[in-house]
């Protein structure tokens, strides 16, 4: 597998992750039911990039970790995403990314 294939594999990963770990943060807490389907595609996405069953728990254990501080770190800017689709109910990524830079220009100039 390629290096790029393997890098798109994870960062489909942490998606997956991202979005309960987003919905912790703000309702205090896990909502194991509805990321059911995520963490079952990131765990079959992480199964195409390790080769046996301790170490596909340990990289899923390590990818949560690492999707915990990029949550934490981007926080403000997931925020400013969240209260657009709200808003929107819909959104398309050129218009998600222009939202995500506003908000990280804002949390800079602070």
């Amino acid at each position: 597998m390629s290096l790029r294939t393997a890098r798109r594999l994870e960062a489909g990963i942490i998606a997956c992750f991202a979005g309960h770990i987003a919905e912790k943060q703000v309702s205090g807490r896990n909502n194991w039911v509805h990321s059911s389907v995520d963490r079952k595609i990131a765990t079959d996405l992480a199964s195409y990039l390790t080769g046996s069953n301790a170490e596909l728990e340990a990289y899923l254990k390590w990818l949560w970790v690492r999707t915990e501080g990029l949550v934490n770190l981007y926080q403000p800017q997931i925020a400013a995403l969240a209260s657009a689709l709200l808003e929107e109910k819909t959104i398309q990524a050129k218009h998600a990314r222009e939202i995500f830079r506003e908000a990280m220009l804002k949390r800079q100039a602070k």
